[in-house]
C-alpha cells in the first residue's frame, strides 16, 4: 500500500487540478484509513464504440485507486451522450461548434461497448449508466431538483461555457454541465443511504482537465444539498492533466484518427507500434503516467535507455507494458510476432499462412478487385505512401521501391492482375499490399 497516493499521482504528472474548497476532504480521501468505504468514480462519453489511448491517462487512475483498495466505479453517459459535451475551443480549435446529435441507437450501442471495456480492460466491475438517473424524471422535476439549485451566472463563469458564448451555445449543451454535476449528487447521496446505484458513499469524482468545470458543478450541488440537510459534506475531487504531444494535439490521435483500445478498431500491431514509435523525450513521462511501474524502476529503465538510445529500451518497455495491459498476453504476443516478421523484411519469403495472418496489420493497402493492371505511381499514391506523383517518382529514382526482390527503376512500371495478394516494399521495412481479390 502506498502511504501517500496523492503525492504519488501528483509526482507522476497525473493530477493537475484540485479544489481549494475541498482540500481537507481530499487529504482525508487519500488517507490510508478506511479506503474500502470511500467510493470514487470517473465517467466516459459514449461518442464512439471504444475508449482511445488518450483516455488512458485518466482511466489508469482507476487502476491505481483499485490497487490501493478503493471501491471504484465507472459512469457511462447514456443521457449526457445524447446531448453532447460543449466543445472547448482550447481543445477543439477556435471554430468549435455544437456537436451534431448522435442517433439514440448508436449511443445505446456505444454505452454497451464502453461498459464492456471498463469491465474487461480497466477491471472496473461497477459500471453505471446515467440514463437510469433521468429516464423517469419529468421536466418539472428537472427544473425543481436541478435547475433551481444552480445560478445561471455560476455556469456562465465556467471557462468552457464562457469560451463558447462568442459562437453561441444551445440550452441543451448548457444543460450538460448541470446533468453531469447532478450525476455525482445522485450517487453521493444514494451511496450514503446504501440504495440502488452504489454501495459506497461516492465521496470523490475525478476526470480529465477538460471536464473540470463539470466536476466542480457537482461539488457545488453537493455543498448546497448538504447545507439544506444540515449534514457534513465529505465530497472532494481532482482533475487529471490531459496528455498532449509537443504539437499540442491529444495523445493517441494520429493523422488517420484515434488509437482505440478496441482491437477491432486499432490492430494489436498498430497499437504496439504507436507506443513503440514515441520520441525519446516523451518516454519517461509516458512511463510515469501510463503505467503502474514503480518510479524507481522507471528511472532505472531511463538510465539504460539514455546510455544506448538506439536500442529503444524505454519505447520497448512502454509498448510492452501498455499493450499487455490493454490487449492481454494474446494481443501482446501477436503484436510482437507481427512486428518481428515485418521488421525482419522477409514477409514475402514467409509461408502463405503467415502472410495471411500478417497482411491485416499492414496499413498501406491497395484493393484492385475487377482491375486488370495498375501503375507503380498510382500504387504509391493510393497506398498513402506518397501524396503526389512527383514524390512517387522521386522515391523510384532513389531506388527505394522493391518488388519480388528487384528494385523498380521504371516510373511507368505496371503490375498485372495476379488474382492474389502481392507485396511491394519501400526501403527495408515498409510494405504495401496489392490485393487483387478485394
Amino acid at each position: 500500500m502506498i502511504k501517500d497516493l496523492l503525492t504519488e499521482l501528483k509526482e507522476r504528472g497525473l493530477i493537475e487540478y484540485t479544489a481549494e474548497s475541498c482540500e481537507n476532504n481530499l487529504k482525508d480521501f487519500f488517507s490510508p484509513k478506511n479506503r474500502k468505504n470511500k467510493g470514487v468514480y470517473t465517467g466516459a462519453d459514449p461518442s464512439a464504440k471504444s475508449l482511445h489511448l488518450g483516455n488512458y491517462a485518466t482511466y489508469i487512475v482507476i487502476k491505481w485507486l483499485a490497487k490501493e483498495g478503493y471501491p471504484v466505479y465507472s459512469l457511462v453517459g447514456g443521457i449526457t451522450g445524447l446531448i453532447g459535451d460543449p466543445r472547448d475551443p482550447i481543445f477543439s480549435g477556435s471554430d468549435a461548434k455544437e456537436r451534431d446529435l448522435t442517433e439514440i441507437k448508436t449511443i445505446e450501442e456505444n454505452v454497451k461497448c464502453i461498459s464492456k471495456q471498463f469491465k474487461e480492460i480497466l477491471k472496473s466491475k461497477n459500471v453505471i449508466n446515467n440514463l437510469d438517473f433521468y429516464k423517469n424524471m419529468s421536466v418539472w422535476e428537472y427544473l425543481r431538483e436541478i435547475g433551481k439549485r444552480i445560478n445561471v451566472n455560476y455556469i456562465l463563469a465556467k471557462d468552457t461555457v464562457a469560451r463558447r458564448l462568442e459562437n453561441g451555445i444551445s440550452y441543451a449543451e448548457f444543460s450538460y454541465n448541470l446533468l453531469q454535476g447532478w450525476d455525482w449528487t445522485t450517487m453521493y447521496f444514494d451511496g450514503m443511504k446504501q440504495k440502488k446505484y452504489v454501495k459506497h458513499q461516492m465521496v470523490c469524482q475525478f476526470g480529465g482537465g477538460d471536464q473540470w468545470g463539470n466536476i466542480t458543478t457537482g461539488l457545488e450541488f453537493i455543498r448546497k444539498k448538504c447545507n439544506e440537510l444540515n449534514i457534513e459534506n465529505k465530497a472532494c475531487c481532482f482533475g487529471i492533466k490531459l496528455y498532449l504531444k509537443p504539437d499540442g494535439t491529444k495523445f493517441g490521435k494520429t493523422a488517420s484518427g484515434a488509437v482505440w483500445l478496441d482491437e477491432k478498431m486499432t490492430s494489436n500491431y498498430s497499437f504496439y507500434q504507436y507506443l513503440f514509435n514515441q520520441p525519446d523525450d516523451a518516454i519517461k513521462s509516458l512511463l510515469y503516467r501510463f503505467t503502474l511501474l514503480p518510479r524507481k524502476e522507471i528511472d532505472e529503465i531511463m538510465k539504460l535507455h539514455e546510455k544506448e538510445p538506439f536500442k529503444r529500451i524505454g519505447q520497448r518497455k512502454l509498448a510492452y507494458v501498455i499493450t499487455k495491459d490493454v490487449r492481454g498476453e494474446k494481443g501482446l504476443k501477436e503484436a510482437l510476432e507481427v512486428s518481428r516478421i515485418l521488421f525482419s523484411g522477409s514477409l514475402e519469403e514467409s509461408s502463405v499462412d503467415l502472410q495471411k495472418k500478417v497482411v491485416d496489420h499492414i496499413p498501406n493497402k491497395v484493393f484492385l478487385k475487377g482491375k486488370k493492371e495498375i501503375g507503380i505511381i498510382d500504387v504509391l499514391i493510393q497506398s498513402n505512401i506518397c501524396k503526389s506523383s512527383s514524390e512517387a517518382r522521386k522515391l523510384i529514382e532513389q531506388k527505394a521501391i522493391k518488388y519480388d526482390n528487384q528494385i523498380i527503376t521504371d516510373i511507368k512500371y505496371v503490375f498485372k492482375n495476379s488474382n492474389k495478394i502481392e507485396f511491394i516494399k519501400k526501403g527495408v521495412r515498409i510494405y504495401i499490399v496489392l490485393d487483387w481479390k478485394k
